[in-house]
Parts: structure tokens; C-alpha cells; sequence
């Protein structure tokens, strides 16, 4: 057992290997996953194509090489087309040809020029048809794409059978293959137009259809260095620490402004201080603002292990990698590997930006010296985040239990790609604090997940379950429920409160009417439960999407509030509720949605 007073704070600067002056600079990202070739181009319209190919490579996970051809021709009608696909024994595209009409764009990786078709955003159209999205020559896309019964085309991403707008993703008529509906005007990279002057970009939703379709990867690659994930962010070591790292922009987290972090070898990214704790301690933290991917008692000291990595692909990205990485005490008989990605959204505000988690492979959850055995039991990983306030915090489906091994099947994408996380940070607040961005539930097949913290400077709480004609609020352990705020233009925006009789022990009508837009307050002391009916089948709610119904909540108290729903549907002439329940599975203002994909997939 080693001396925890000693190991549990350490703070190492990193190597020359590390970046000069401890500044993560942007690193010019050679793509393994797209490489490309040029006729006829000038250096700077290759640097457009280049940093195209980059938008790919930061969403679109994998280590499998395509190699794209691109020529100029002015003589085609078209802006640009791609053909000449060759694809591998798997069906995955393995090279492509593009033709440009070069002379129809304005080339510059810079604001896009008005009334102008813009270059770089038609060469990632492009990349995209290159990379899968083309059903006519591709059959492993063509497989999975359906049509309702009232004639929309789409790809079946979650696999249910059923058009999901919010998980799967809409194709055009079939004159149109494999392009978003249009017009160019909705807003979508895959239309088959552009817009002067607009610019569109690869989403995690393009990523989960090629991910689907040909099994891309999770783990995002091809950032240089000689792992392909950028530069090594320290030596092999137990508990030590990166010295203080520039971030490429600045991030809003919980109220407080950085523009610097330390990678912690341990799983975790901290802003104040290295952290060397190898045993997680259960969120919140005091004082330790923390980003933490998988925290646990990482050694990367052991042979046959990986090693930990940085990489800043643009000025809008920076990503670390604990790539292959053992468990104390120098064992490597299982690896992990998991990613860290930030991602600045300042367009959408200052200092907003988007966490996103990617794990490739779990096998261990626990060190040695953390009570853990052949890299099992003991006090296991956590994954999550802390705003260092002894307050706020938020902590993913699993963790500091055997469970947290399922994250790399899981999600909390509404069009799922296993393994990958995503949460968006606005005004410094984490999802759940306006309605916006509201708390996202856990999608399991057995229902839906919420688990936040309230604090005393908690506001309004706004969660968003899947939603048919009503729902059922249980509040299994936390302070009451002391507000609802429903929302309006919902079929008629008048909902039916039903409350909980315990003699007949059930939901009853209550006689009163909540009309949307209008806070209810329960009265003293709140209530542990209640219902909302009357939601009528022509509002048209999608069943599986997860922005239907967004509602606000306030509580009575302080605490971590654990709440299961019940969504309802309509079956017969009786509300009927949907298979299983939903229970508030994570902590703080912060949401999650779980999706397990491919049942046939053996779990941790």
C-alpha cells in the first residue's frame, strides 16, 4: 500500500516531450482517417480542403484510413461531385474521387464571404458523401434507410423501426439520395445546395450515421505525435500531474472563467491545481474544479501500457487521450482507453462550450490501493463533473460502481453513437438551468433517468423527459417537489393535474387545470408525486423525442433529488404507461441520456 499523504496531491511538470512553455498550441493535424491528394489546386484552397478534412476528424471517431482525390474541373455542372468510391471487405469507403468546379467558390478558412458559395463548407459536404453518405453506392447505408407511411425517407440510427426527428436522421425525396432535406435554408451540412454566404458543419448527428453504418470508431485520432493522438502530455507515471496548459479558448464552468488546465495522469482535467487523489472521491470536491472522464487509479508505468496525450487539432478544439492506459500498481493485464474533448461554442456566448466523453474500451475500474483486485471492486472509477463549490456537480450513470464499465456501450446522444457523452455548457451552467438547454433523461429500455443535486442557490430545474399524452412524477428520495412551470402551445397548453390518493393508492383527477406558461405551487411541504394528463394525441408528440416536453421544477428544499416518471401513451381508450420507469440517475443541474444500441452486445 503506498503512502497516500505523499502520492495524493502530486504535482509533476512534464518533459520536454510536453509543449514548449506549457502552451497547448494548435497542432497541424494530419488526418490518418482522411488523407488527401490534390490536382490543380493552389496551396491556399488545399489549406480549405485541409481544414474541411479536420472538421471530419474531430467528430467522426476511428483509426481507418480513406484516401480522397481531389481534382479541379471547371467543365462539370455541378459545384462539386464525388463517384468513385472503394470500399473494404467490411463495406466502408477506402478512397474516393471529388471533382471541384473551383472557379463557383470563395476559398478562405476565414468568415465566409457574402453572397458567395462558400468552399470550405461544400468540400465538407463533399467528405461527408465520401465518407458514407451516398446510398446509391454504398450498400451498408442503403441497408438501414426507411420510409414512413407517409412517404419520409429517413436513416433508422437508433434501429427502432419508427421516424424519431430528434434520434434519426431525415433524407430527401428519392430523387434527392442521400442529402438532408432541403431547402439549404434548414440549416443542415448534407443538403444538396448551399447558401451563399452560409456556412455548415459536420455534427455529432453525421457522425452517429457513419458510425452506424460503417463502424467508425469512438476514439477521435490522427492529431500527430507518434500514437496519432497529438503530443504526450507526461512520462509514464502513477498520480503525477501536466504542468499548467494554455487552453486554445476560454470556458465558462460553473461561473468561473479559465484559460489554462492541468491534465491529471488519474482521468480527470482540473483548473486550479494538479490533482494526484487516485482513490475518486465522491462529487462534489471542494475546491477542485474538476472535468473528469473516467477517475480512477491510472499507471501508466507498466509494459505493454499507453500513455497520456494532448492535442489542440484547431483553435476550437482541444482534446486529451489516456490511451490503453493500465491500473496501480503497474498492471496491464486490462487497459482503458477514454478521450476528453472540449469543444468552444462561443457562437452561441462567451465562454460557452461543449464536454464531450468518448470511451473506447473499459476493462478496469479500480487500482490496488484503492481496494481493487485483478483491476475489480474496491471503490471504482467516477465520471463527471465539479464545480469545486462543495455544491454543483453532476456524475454519470455508474460511477464509483461495476457499472461504470458500461459507458463505453452507452450513451446520452439522441442519435447514438456507443461510448460517446456530450453536454452542453451555456452562461456557465450545465443543462437542467433554463429551458434552453434542459436536463436531458437517461433512456434506458426500461424508461427514462434524472439525478440532480439541489443547492440552496438552485433555481428553477428544467428537465425534458420523452413524452406521449402524460407522465408520472415519483419522487423516490430529496425534497419535494414545491413548483411546476409546464410548457405552453402544447396541443391546447391546458394540462389535468392528478395527485396521489393513498387510500385507492393511486393517481386521482384533482378538478384543477395547469395552463402552460403559469407556475403551480403544490403549497406547504410540497408533494412527493404527481401527474400530468391531458395532453392531446393531435399535439403530436414524438414518443422518443427528447425535447417534446420540456417543464420546469423548484423544490422544497436542499439536496440530491432522485425522481422517477412514467411516461404515458395511448393505446386503447385508457392511458397506458410505457414499458418500465424513469429514475433520476446523476447529480447536479446537469442531465444525461443512456441509450443502449444492439442488445445482442455483451455488457460489462
Amino acid at each position: 500500500m503506498r503512502n497516500r499523504i505523499s502520492e495524493s496531491f502530486c504535482h509533476c511538470h512534464v518533459l520536454a516531450a510536453m509543449l514548449a512553455a506549457g502552451v497547448l498550441a494548435p497542432l497541424p493535424a494530419h488526418s490518418v482517417v482522411i488523407n488527401s491528394s490534390f490536382t490543380g489546386f493552389s496551396a491556399a484552397q488545399e489549406d480549405v480542403i485541409r481544414a474541411a478534412a479536420e472538421q471530419w476528424t474531430v467528430i467522426l471517431g476511428g483509426t481507418q484510413s480513406i484516401n480522397l482525390n481531389f481534382t479541379v474541373d471547371n467543365s462539370i455542372t455541378a459545384l462539386a461531385s464525388t463517384s468513385g468510391w472503394v470500399t473494404d471487405g467490411t463495406g466502408r469507403p477506402t478512397s474516393a474521387n471529388i471533382a471541384v468546379r473551383e472557379s463557383a467558390y470563395n476559398w478562405t478558412t476565414g468568415a465566409p464571404a457574402a453572397g458567395q458559395y462558400d468552399a470550405l463548407r461544400d468540400m465538407a459536404h463533399e467528405i461527408g458523401h465520401a465518407l458514407g453518405f451516398a446510398a446509391g453506392s454504398l450498400p451498408n447505408l442503403a441497408a438501414n434507410i426507411a420510409t414512413t407511411a407517409g412517404g419520409q425517407r429517413y436513416y433508422d440510427v437508433d434501429h427502432s423501426g419508427t421516424f424519431s426527428a430528434a434520434a434519426d436522421f431525415a433524407l430527401g425525396p428519392p430523387s434527392a439520395g442521400t442529402h438532408a432535406p432541403g431547402p439549404p435554408s434548414a440549416g443542415d451540412l448534407m443538403t444538396p445546395s448551399p447558401i451563399a454566404g452560409v456556412r455548415q458543419t459536420p455534427t455529432l448527428r453525421h457522425a452517429a450515421v457513419l458510425t452506424d453504418a460503417f463502424d467508425y470508431g469512438t476514439i477521435l485520432y490522427g492529431f500527430g505525435g507518434t500514437a496519432g493522438y497529438g503530443s504526450l502530455a507526461m512520462t509514464p507515471n502513477d498520480d503525477q500531474s501536466s504542468s499548467l496548459l494554455n487552453l486554445p479558448f476560454s470556458l465558462n464552468f460553473y461561473g468561473s472563467n479559465y484559460s489554462n488546465f492541468y491534465i491529471n495522469n488519474n482521468g480527470n482535467i482540473s483548473f486550479t491545481g494538479p490533482v494526484g487523489t487516485f482513490t475518486p472521491q465522491p462529487f462534489p470536491v471542494a475546491n477542485q474544479p474538476m472535468i473528469a472522464p473516467y477517475w480512477g487509479d491510472v499507471d501508466t508505468r507498466c509494459g505493454g501500457c499507453g500513455a497520456v496525450y494532448v492535442a489542440s487539432p484547431d483553435s476550437n478544439t482541444a482534446i486529451v487521450t489516456w490511451d490503453r492506459v493500465g491500473y496501480y500498481n503497474q498492471h496491464s493485464n486490462l487497459t482503458n482507453t477514454f478521450q476528453l474533448v472540449l469543444r468552444n461554442r462561443s457562437d452561441t456566448g462567451a465562454g460557452n462550450f461543449d464536454i464531450e466523453f468518448r470511451y473506447g474500451n473499459l476493462s478496469w475500474t479500480t487500482g490496488d490501493a484503492s481496494g481493487g483486485s485483478g483491476g475489480l471492486g474496491g471503490t471504482p472509477a467516477q465520471a463527471g463533473l465539479d464545480a469545486g463549490d462543495s455544491t454543483n456537480f453532476f456524475t454519470l450513470p455508474g460511477s464509483r460502481t461495476s457499472a461504470v464499465l458500461d459507458l463505453d456501450d452507452t450513451t446520452n446522444l439522441a442519435s447514438p453513437i456507443e461510448g460517446v457523452w456530450s453536454f452542453a455548457v451555456r452562461s456557465g451552467t450545465p443543462p437542467g438551468s433554463t429551458s434552453d438547454n434542459p436536463l436531458q433523461p437517461v433512456v434506458t429500455s426500461n424508461g427514462w433517468n434524472f439525478n440532480f443535486n439541489i443547492g440552496p442557490n438552485t433555481g428553477r430545474v428544467f428537465i425534458d423527459p420523452v413524452l406521449a399524452v402524460g407522465y408520472d412524477y415519483v419522487v423516490n428520495s430529496g425534497p419535494n417537489v414545491q413548483t411546476v412551470l409546464l410548457p405552453v402551445a402544447i396541443g391546447d397548453g391546458v394540462y389535468d393535474l392528478w395527485l396521489w390518493d393513498p387510500v385507492l393508492g393511486r393517481f386521482v383527477d384533482s378538478n384543477i387545470d395547469i395552463v402552460g406558461g403559469n407556475i403551480y405551487d403544490f403549497g406547504l411541504g410540497g408533494v412527493d408525486r404527481f401527474s400530468i394528463r391531458g395532453i392531446e394525441e393531435s399535439a403530436g408528440l414524438d414518443p422518443t423525442n427528447v425535447t417534446a416536453f420540456v417543464t420546469g421544477l423548484t423544490f422544497t428544499d436542499i439536496g440530491t433529488v432522485d425522481l422517477t416518471m412514467t411516461p404515458v401513451v395511448v393505446d386503447t381508450d385508457e392511458p397506458i404507461p410505457l414499458p418500465g420507469t424513469i429514475s433520476l440517475m446523476s447529480l447536479a443541474a446537469l442531465g444525461a441520456a443512456l441509450v443502449r444500441r444492439r442488445a445482442g452486445k455483451a455488457l460489462h
